[in-house]
């Protein structure tokens, strides 16, 4: 097998994170503006210098030089694994959780290196022991980091779960280092030491996970926001019409219990326009945020809510009996007719809503024609007087609540 001599690996090991700090720089301070790329570029800069320091030392290893390259190595395990939870907005831990294992190995460094000054112990088995301790602590972290990004389901990222598989990975051979430690001698000890091409591609591996993780992440959860929005009303947060038609095509393909019994509610706030007009836009504005509170209380977690327009409101509810939609329907109309709401000069004042409600007990539906069996079922309760609640069945005539 072809070999690669330590000196290109350490070369190449050390552009590679020089180019790594430089591509989250960038990323931290373009559009990609996600945190913890700052700390995880301060890895990638320190491995770099660490790296670069190997190969000026590389024939002659002082053992001075080697506590450096111990502490640049916990260093940027403890700044990745600090930036990985600061990137998923997890909960802060203290900085001396996060750096005592790290504290550990470069105490136990330190001390090995002045027990050795003084002839105290032998330098071959203390070399032995901080190198088990340092890669048993890499892999700790790498677990971590692992953890972090695997475990993260806002929104689940299949970028995410690859890269903590990839720390996983670069764990499990943190872990196979210890094992075979005490029949090999770690490969900086030896400066006629030669990397195979199986290391050498592992080694590239971790590095380019590392360097492009967070960048493929950060694009993804971009998009993902990109496409939240696109489908989301900026003033009260429901979906928007395009949101809605997706979602709800996704809940009725997706029904859990294969029923296929859903239900549709048009709404309409009473006479907003005079709402606008003698109270202010602003007023309006507060109103409808008060509408779309007073649905997201009302239904279930699993129903789909979407302001559609202007004062209109539609709510999709799969696997719900007729009886449920219509007592949901009229815990709506109960709960606005009894609140109250004040504008911005401080006069209170009521508003009702109007709801049209459509079964819909087909397996595979056409939604646009139960969504105007709803929307004539609205128009049905504003001719009957507002402030009412009508159900309608596709082909039949709507039938007032009473």
């Amino acid at each position: 097998m072809e070999n690669f001599d330590i000196r290109t690996l350490v070369f190449i090991l050390s552009i590679l994170n020089m180019l790594g700090f430089f591509a989250y720089i960038f990323a931290r301070f373009s559009i990609l503006r996600m945190s913890g790329m700052t700390l995880w570029a301060g890895g990638h800069l320190a491995l770099a210098v660490c790296f670069f320091c190997i190969l000026l030392d590389i024939e002659s290893p002082h053992p001075s030089f080697m506590l450096f390259v111990v502490i640049s190595v916990m260093g940027t395990h403890a700044m990745w694994w600090s930036a990985s939870r600061y990137f998923f907005n997890r909960k802060r831990l203290h900085p001396l959780l996060i750096i005592l294992p790290a504290l550990i190995v470069i105490v136990f460094s330190v001390s090995a290196k002045a027990l050795v000054a003084l002839e105290w112990i032998e330098d071959g088995a203390l070399f032995l022991t901080a190198y088990i301790m340092l890669f048993l602590t890499c892999a700790f972290y790498q677990f971590a980091i692992a953890k972090e990004f695997i475990s993260y389901r806002s929104p689940r990222l299949i970028t995410s779960v690859s890269v903590g598989c990839g720390f996983a990975v670069v764990a499990v051979l943190s872990i196979f280092k210890v094992i075979t430690a005490l029949s090999i001698l770690p490969p900086l000890i030896s400066s006629s030491m030669t990397y195979s091409i199986e290391t050498f591609i592992t080694v590239i591996f971790i590095q380019v996970t590392s360097m492009f993780g967070l960048i493929l992440i950060s694009a993804e959860r971009l998009q993902s926001r990109l496409n939240e929005l696109a489908q989301s009303d900026p003033l009260t947060g429901l979906l928007n019409r395009r949101g809605f038609k997706l979602q709800s095509e996704i809940a009725i393909k997706s029904d859990r219990y294969g029923e296929n019994i859903c239900a549709i509610m048009a709404f309409d706030l009473d006479r907003f326009k005079l709402v606008n007009d003698t109270y202010g836009h602003a007023t309006g504005d507060d109103v409808l945020i008060a509408f779309a509170n007073c649905l997201t209380e009302n239904t279930r977690s699993t129903d789909i809510v979407a302001r559609f327009g202007g004062e209109e409101f539609i709510v999709l509810c799969v696997d719900i009996d007729r009886t449920d939609a219509k007592n949901m329907a009229e815990r709506i109309n109960e709960f606005m007719s009894a609140l109250t709401l004040q504008s911005n000069k401080g006069e209170d004042f009521c508003i009702t809503v109007s709801i049209g409600l459509a079964m819909i007990e087909e397996e595979h539906p056409e939604l646009s024609l139960y969504l105007k069996a709803a929307d004539m079922a609205l128009y049905n309760a504003k001719a009957m007087g507002r402030n009412k609640v009508v159900v309608a069945e596709c082909g039949a005539q709507p039938s007032l609540v009473v």
